[in-house]
């Protein structure tokens, strides 16, 4: 423990040290310490990272003497406590660690309140996180934080901090990042710095998100904090965004500003027109409306921008977009639009960097022809969640490059035999919960597709499928459609094939043999079925790893049926009476996991 030890014994440790060279010091740990080197190839030349797990700091019960800690090589310091007991600490309570600490961590300490003075004595202390623990309120003296002139990184989250004192960050000149997330702040003037003089001239990354922000003067965003490149204020209660013209010299240095998670229904028009570095800008799960036509002016640097979760019925314009000459992912969803049309040109600007578009969740029963045209280098599209009827032949024209493409939850019954004749490159298609009875024509031409999901559709059979000859599928869901056999040459050419999911049909026969040209599979399901008998199934499938064949009507099961290979099986919920020639086989099953449950066994 470092409580009540005598300081002597540490004289004595330092004496015996200094006679050594510094590649062959000793390193003697508190009590209820343990320490490693921060860089183990430097060893001590590096530093040593200390952790003390301690019942409190200076409790009602005893004292917390920090002077027994090894200071020459000591740069970082985490104090842990294990007890609920409310801790306390002394002003220049670290003051004989100063020379060398450069990191301190304080966590799950019960304290409640940092005095004056608390940290002086630190001047080399570059990081200061503190975590409290079943602290009712927390807060600070005015000058709690003085003397850390070197500090560049400082962590009260999660304190229920309700304010700082007023210009108690103006003692920190260095500061560079300033994470406040996750107390009580009910605004940014609880900073304490709208009636000082100072700025933090050298912030770089503020996080203020969780709080209990309700109002944010939108010159914040550049007056207070030039240098500033990181803001993040989702998941507060903001309403109303005020529009003031500054005073000073507008320089908005942001790269990174999120809003997410707030109740905005409205934006100032000129919010971020000096802000021509940002990169990303998230205005997710607000109640926007509308924006104004010129709100994304001049940013010309924007690479990412999320509109998730808002109240727009008309989708961006041309106008609103055109600045947007280095957007890679653009997030629309879970919004009211209902129709794209492509007069709008609302991707005209980004035609080169779009990679990213979502779609999904809105209302879409309308995309007009050519509307994804200049997209020649998107990748991933989601338009699942709508209300998708038909796909027409240019619906996806244009896109080329595209290899994820998500249209499931739509209206879908007919595709046009040409739909994805544009988008040869398609790797993973998501057609599940549509209402197809047969499966497309149109996918014929993708014949690269790697993974398809036809699951939740009305699929009756399987006969002729044009997916059948796409050689390079390996994953494939069938899953909880009206299927009702397998016939054995069914999957021949689908040698890449390694999941295969056909649960949940009306399956009562597969016929031996029907999956002896599929060598790669590794996971099958046939849960959830009719089937009566399973031999001649699985029995060659060298790199079987997982079968389920649950709720069936299987009446007789053998090991002998199952590959060697085979880690997990699922024979619940059947009409087995015996499990058989287990002994014969043990030594060269490879079984780890199996459930046979709800059977009929009278016999192991």
């Amino acid at each position: 423990m470092i409580v009540r030890i005598l300081t002597l014994a540490f004289l004595a440790f330092m004496t015996l040290a200094a006679s050594f060279p510094a590649v062959e010091a000793a390193y003697e740990a508190p009590d209820d310490c343990e320490w490693n080197f921060i860089n183990e190839e430097s060893g001590f030349a590096g530093g040593v990272s200390l952790t003390c797990h301690l019942s409190a700091i200076n409790s009602h019960l005893e004292k917390t003497n920090f002077s027994v800690i090894p200071i020459e090589f000591t740069r970082k310091l985490t104090v842990k406590c294990k007890e609920p007991t409310k801790s306390n600490l002394d002003a220049r309570g670290f003051l004989s660690l100063g020379s060398h600490l450069e990191e301190l961590v304080i966590d799950s300490c019960r304290l409640e309140h940092i005095p004056a003075m608390a940290f002086d004595g630190l001047p080399r202390l570059k990081s200061l996180k503190i975590q409290t623990r079943f602290a009712n309120e927390f807060s600070m003296a005015s000058e709690a934080l003085a003397g850390l002139t070197s500090l560049q990184h400082l962590d009260l989250s999660g304190n229920g901090l309700r304010s700082m004192p007023p210009d108690e960050l103006c003692h920190l000149p260095s500061l560079t990042s300033l994470n406040l997330s996750n107390n009580q702040m009910g605004s940014v003037a609880d900073l304490g710095l709208l009636t000082s003089n100072c700025r933090l001239l050298r912030l770089e990354s503020l996080d203020l998100s969780a709080n209990e922000i309700t109002t944010l003067h939108s010159y914040m965003l550049s007056e207070y904090w030039p240098q500033l490149k990181v803001l993040d204020l989702k998941n507060n209660f903001v309403r109303h965004v005020e529009s003031i013209e500054s005073p000073g010299i507008n320089k908005c240095s942001l790269n990174y500003f999120d809003l997410g998670n707030n109740q905005i229904n409205t934006l100032p028009s000129k919010m971020l027109q000096n802000c021509h570095e940002l990169k990303s800008v998230s205005l997710a799960n607000n109640s926007l409306p509308s924006l104004d036509v010129g709100f994304f002016d001049n940013l010309k640097r924007l690479e990412r921008l999320d509109l998730s979760g808002n109240r727009l019925s008309v989708s961006l314009t041309g106008r609103q977009t055109r600045d947007m000459v280095s957007l890679v992912h653009l997030d629309l969803s879970s919004n009211q639009l209902s129709i794209l049309v492509e007069s709008a040109r609302i991707f005209e600007s980004m035609s080169s960097t779009l990679q990213v578009l979502k779609l999904n969740n809105n209302r879409l029963k309308t995309i007009e022809a050519k509307v994804f045209q200049t997209l020649v280098n998107l990748k991933e599209l989601d338009m699942s969640q709508n209300e998708l009827a038909v796909l027409e032949k240019e619906t996806l024209s244009g896109l080329q490059r595209l290899t994820h493409l998500h249209l499931s939850h739509n209206d879908l019954n007919s595709l046009h035999e040409d739909a994805f004749v544009s988008v040869p490159e398609v790797l993973v298609l998501d057609l599940s919960q549509n209402k197809f009875r047969l499966a497309p024509v149109a996918l014929k031409s993708l014949g690269k597709l790697q993974t398809l999901d036809l699951s939740f559709n009305g699929l009756e059979t399987l006969k002729n499928a044009s997916f059948l000859d796409i050689s390079s599928l390996w994953r494939l869901q069938l899953n909880s459609n009206n299927i009702g056999n397998v016939s054995r040459s069914l999957f021949a050419k689908l040698n890449s094939l390694q999941i295969l999911d056909l649960s949940s049909n009306i399956i009562s026969m597969v016929e031996e043999g029907s999956f002896d040209d599929n060598q790669k599979l590794r996971a099958v399901r046939l849960d959830s079925n009719s089937l009566t008998r399973i031999e001649e199934l699985f029995g060659k499938l060298s790199d079987l790893m997982w079968l389920n064949v649950s709720s069936n009507s299987i009446t007789n099961f053998d090991y002998v049926l199952l590959p060697t290979s085979l880690r997990w099986l699922d024979i619940s919920h059947n009409l087995i009476s015996n499990l058989g020639n287990y002994f014969d086989l043990n030594s060269e099953l490879a079984l780890a996991e199996m459930d046979v449950s709800f059977n009929k066994l009278n016999q192991l």
